[in-house]
């Protein structure tokens, strides 16, 4: 059996699997005034060049990271989730990234429905080492409890109370530079 690491076809198979949901996710974010941009999918040439790759993000919002997991999983909200525990990242993933994500979206492959995890909890996330029934290895995993994960509308709300913050601190500059000036 090839190694994970070595296997091109499946590497590039889930590669392209997983920017389809980058796609979706961020067409959705667009379609409620969320302007993120998606990096242009990139292949290694070789083995050597992984290291490259990891510090790719999925999505960008302003200088904001969201990361996109896509889950063979039934859920329509957090509620539903089918576990108590969801599985955030490789604990290799995450570490090496310079960059942590600041937001982590879970797609669900079965019913398009989107939960959240703010990359700020962090410190309440546990290791677990799982078996991965697709590059089929074990790795050591980092899951977030329920109780972390929001559904994808508080998510939203989220984002524009952000947005509405900050295009607020900017008018409140202006209106304070404005003052200064024709003191």
């Amino acid at each position: 059996m090839i190694q994970w690491s070595k296997n091109d076809s499946l590497f590039k198979k889930e590669l392209e699997e997983g920017f389809k949901y980058q796609l979706q996710i961020a067409e959705i974010l667009q379609s409620n005034g969320i302007e993120v941009s998606v990096p242009k999918l990139r292949f290694r040439e070789s083995i050597k060049d992984i290291t490259e790759f990891s510090n790719e993000p999925d999505l960008i919002w302003g200088d904001k990271i969201f990361e996109v997991k896509s889950r063979n999983l039934s859920f329509t909200n957090v509620d539903n989730f089918p576990f108590e525990s969801i599985l955030v990242d490789t604990v290799n993933g995450w570490n090496s990234k310079e960059k942590k994500p600041d937001a982590y979206l879970c797609i669900s492959k079965k019913t398009n429905s989107i939960i959240c995890l703010s990359g700020k909890t962090f410190q309440h996330w546990e290791k677990k080492k799982e078996r991965d029934h697709i590059r089929k290895i074990e790795d050591i995993f980092y899951f977030a409890a329920k109780k972390y994960w929001i559904d994808f509308e508080a998510f939203l709300q989220v984002i524009r109370n952000y947005s509405y913050l900050l295009e607020k601190g900017k008018e409140d500059e202006k209106v304070s530079n404005s003052k200064s000036n024709s003191d």
